[in-house]
């Protein structure tokens, strides 16, 4: 069922006034589109902006960094998240993104994509998830009433974890896995001549997440004097690696850093097809290292086949010096309830983040950095 998009809201909305597209495997330029693959080699694309020497950073939330985001005319939310010193872990900082209107950091993501889509002319979506990217997108189908319609694609397992239903949300429940949830909506969407959100390839969510890095380095930086040594980022298809990334260099080409952080990813011991790959190795996810029914106390996190995804994870972990590591079930409780006493509500898969910063404080110590609390609801 389309909906009607009225008014003068999103007409105005324009590509292109910042930023260029290009690809992270062949290096093309190409302009602002609805497109989310390099058309010469189908590579994974991002934002990138030639004057960003002349940006201006004004105000707090999303907005304060409209000149690195790819839409002009658009007022973006006035909405931040803290960084808190951790008592437990000397030198850790927790960016608590789990304080967003969605409860997680995925509220960044539709915050930027769905803007985009109204800029392409694009006003229904088809979008699969285990729940924290859905909600993004029902909230802001609810923010803008008429003018977004969401089809939500979601495993029976996950089922509870869609929140912000209303009017413009038409949910749709499988009894299959993650994967092949995800491949019964690119159907649908074929079906009904509808776009997918484009997951992992969708370079504007990835711009929405790139202000949370930003935010927490500037943050960090007026805490500490100082450029933070590493993040730790809980991983799925990686998104948010790939976005920090960009914020990384995008500071450092501003001076706010002096130096790239190191980027260290985690996933959970009953579901890290990405740990399992690098471990031996392997540029590439094998046939061994998917977990085709993967169950664990981390649902945001539960995504057995990172297949498109890893080898752009790889490239950022090991440039970056950093690394892979796997948490246990024991180990993510135990983090959830010490964050829980620091007054920071963490769901299992932002637990994780604190979880790899106990495991490796013996390698980290002396050094400062930022673990990223991306959700506080499992």
């Amino acid at each position: 069922m389309a909906v009607t998009p009225t008014g003068k809201f999103l007409k105005d909305i324009q590509f292109g006034l910042h930023g260029v597209f290009k690809c992270l495997n062949c290096s093309q330029e190409t302009p602002q589109a609805m497109t989310f693959q390099c058309p010469s080699c189908s590579g994974a694309i991002e934002l990138s902006y030639p004057n960003i020497s002349n940006a201006e950073f004004t105000g707090t939330g999303m907005n304060r960094y409209k000149d690195l985001l790819p839409l002009g005319n658009y007022i973006y939310p006035d909405a931040h998240s803290t960084l808190q010193k951790l008592v437990d872990l000397p030198g850790v900082f927790a960016k608590n993104d789990g304080d967003l209107p969605t409860g997680n950091t995925k509220f960044r993501q539709a915050s930027i994509a769905a803007p985009a889509f109204w800029a392409g002319g694009i006003n229904e979506i088809v979008v699969a998830s285990t729940g924290n990217s859905s909600n993004s997108y029902c909230y802001e189908a609810q923010l803008h009433p008429g003018h977004l319609w969401v089809h939500v694609f979601v495993p029976k397992t996950h089922q509870g974890r869609i929140r912000f239903l209303n009017p413009y949300v038409d949910l749709h429940v499988t009894d299959s896995d993650f994967m092949e949830t995800g491949n019964t909506a690119k159907a649908y969407a074929k079906r009904h001549n509808l776009s997918t959100d484009g997951g992992f390839y969708n370079p504007y969510r990835r711009e929405g997440l790139k202000t949370a890095y930003l935010e927490a380095i500037e943050q960090f930086v007026a805490q500490n004097g100082s450029s933070p040594d590493y993040f730790i980022q809980a991983i799925s298809s990686g998104m948010g690696v790939i976005a920090a990334h960009s914020a990384f260099r995008q500071a450092l080409q501003l001076g706010w850093i002096d130096r790239i952080p190191a980027m260290i990813v985690v996933q959970q011991e009953t579901c890290a097809p990405m740990v399992k790959a690098d471990r031996d190795n392997r540029p590439a996810i094998s046939e061994n290292d998917i977990e085709r029914n993967p169950e664990g106390l981390a649902a945001a996190i539960l995504r057995g086949n990172p297949t498109v995804s890893y080898p752009y994870v790889r490239k950022v972990v090991k440039t970056t010096g950093g690394r892979f590591v796997s948490v246990s079930a024991d180990e993510l409780r135990a983090s959830k309830a010490t964050l829980a006493d620091q007054k920071i509500r963490a769901c299992f898969a932002a637990a994780a983040t604190h979880s790899a910063a106990y495991q490796l404080r013996e390698e980290l110590k002396g050094k400062s950095g930022v673990i990223m609390i991306t959700g506080s609801k499992d």
